[in-house]
């Protein structure tokens, strides 16, 4: 695949897609919204991803799922991350790859990709840049990178990113626009409110929502430190944090 080519014609295509965890956090659930609806669409798709504890996503996919084994890790993260992309390379170098996209959705698949290109088992690879991370350590760093530099497409989902990828790697990065599945999520009320509510526990007013993981780059600290200032005037106000699993996890539960 050319560095600038994308798929614009009306063929179908066998895909591959690949993600860090099973978890529903960062990437993983843009990868599997992404995999329904390409399959959806008529497409083979098979989304490949680390699998620690063997019991796969919090639902069953409608296309194809390969489960990659994960180890228990060391508590150093350079080591954590070498070992999840090794992980990777061993499960794929058996699977007999024949796909016509590989696309890896972060840096630890896409490290990956780019070590089996090298070992000529894959022709190419797309990397979708959903954040740049400012990593001290050296070894991350140089993942990073070559995740972005030694994809063959590199696409991102916002302009912020895009702007960076262009000012640091001089790469354009077609952007892809994150949507909302409207089968699962409705601005409308069906009448499952009063219950979804309670069993929730949501009884506080004002309600603050945000979803996502928690780790210092969404400045989850901060966030908290603020709510306890809102509830010097709102004392019945409740956050509510809808996901909450990081990749840091993988750190402290071994």
């Amino acid at each position: 695949m050319p560095k600038t080519s994308v798929l614009t014609d009306d063929r179908l295509y066998r895909i591959a897609l690949f993600t860090y965890s099973t978890k529903p956090r960062e990437s993983v659930p843009h990868t599997l919204e992404l995999a329904e609806a390409l399959h959806g669409l008529g497409h083979c798709v098979c989304v490949y991803a680390l699998d620690k504890d063997g019991k796969g996503f919090d639902y069953p996919l409608s296309c194809d799922y390969g489960a990659v084994p994960a180890r228990s890790t060391p508590t150093d993260i350079d080591k954590l991350i070498q070992q999840r992309i090794q992980e990777f390379v061993d499960y794929l170098s058996q699977a007999q790859l024949v796909y016509d996209v590989y696309h890896a959705q972060d840096c630890i698949s896409a490290n990956a990709l780019a070590k089996l290109v090298q070992q000529q088992q894959i022709p190419h690879f797309v990397r979708t840049v959903h954040h740049i991370e400012d990593y001290i350590s050296l070894y991350l760093q140089q993942c990073q990178d070559r995740s972005i530099r030694e994809s063959d497409l590199c696409l991102c989902v916002s302009e912020k990113w895009q702007n960076e990828l262009q000012q640091h790697y001089q790469i354009h990065a077609p952007r892809v626009i994150k949507g909302v599945n409207l089968k699962r999520f409705s601005p409308n009320f069906n009448g499952s409110e009063p219950l979804f509510k309670e069993r929730s526990h949501l009884t506080g007013s004002p309600i603050y929502l945000t979803v996502g993981s928690i780790e210092p780059r969404k400045n989850s600290i901060r966030l908290l430190q603020a709510c306890k200032q809102v509830l010097n005037d709102y004392p019945n106000a409740q956050l509510v944090i809808a996901g909450g699993a990081t990749l840091f996890d993988d750190v402290s539960s071994g």
